[in-house]
């Protein structure tokens, strides 16, 4: 008889034994799911967060572009004599947005400077009014000179 309480007692701790490895092995999982979840969470909400900087920051820089030629359409629409007007906006911008460079591209048809940050695939559109022509470029970003050349408006890096 002891030996049936041996042997009964003996699988009843081998079958605690399973159970703790198994309930180690499935909060290890579960651990690691969460984990997981939470790292690709934030990652994703980070990008997202990046992204929004970057197109604030170039919505900024791409307005006081359009307003610096507006000025300087301005005055040269003011002037009596445009041909002999010489008008010069130096305009201090950053070299880079969120550590990465970026352009600034002139679309005179569409009448529209476009802001482009390679890295993060944002681009940022905003409009201008010009009575004169404008010269279609694209430059890097930082400090840029617009000025009244004879007949037109120029947008050039310093």
């Amino acid at each position: 008889m002891r030996d049936r309480r041996r042997a009964s007692f003996d699988t009843r701790r081998e079958e605690r034994a399973v159970s703790v490895t198994v309930g180690y092995v499935l909060t290890l999982t579960i651990a690691t799911l969460l984990l997981s979840g939470l790292f690709i969470a934030g990652g994703s909400f980070v990008q997202g967060e990046r992204e929004q900087a970057i197109h604030g920051e170039m919505t900024v820089i791409g307005e006081r572009v359009a307003a610096d030629i507006m000025t300087v359409d301005r005055l040269a629409s003011d002037s009596g004599d445009a041909e002999e007007l010489t008008a010069t906006r130096t305009a201090e911008f950053p070299p880079r947005v969120s550590g990465d460079d970026y352009t600034v591209e002139i679309d005179a048809g569409s009448q529209v400077v476009i802001l482009t940050h390679p890295r993060s695939d944002v681009s940022v559109e905003v409009p201008y009014r010009a009575t004169n022509d404008v010269e279609p470029t694209t430059v890097g970003g930082g400090d840029l000179i617009i000025r009244w050349d004879d007949d037109r408006i120029e947008v050039i890096e310093t």
